[in-house]
């Protein structure tokens, strides 16, 4: 059980294209309405855990195909 839940989608840039703070929500690979261009996005993941309080951050990549 995770809480203070936070994902962001960041192009090459650093700009964030997409942000949720729902465990639930679903990407789907549209900025502003458009599909995101092919190529390779960063993802940061930042939870807390609600026994110790401690944060967790996590990060990576994901690769678009079209």
């Amino acid at each position: 059980d995770i809480y203070n839940y936070n994902l962001k989608i960041l192009n090459r840039w650093g700009e964030t294209i997409w942000l949720s703070t729902d465990p639930n929500e679903k990407w789907d690979g549209y900025y502003k309405g458009i599909p995101i261009q092919e190529g390779t996005y960063s993802w940061f993941l930042t939870v807390k855990d609600p026994e110790n309080d401690g944060s967790y951050n996590y990060n990576g990549f994901v690769n678009i195909f079209r």
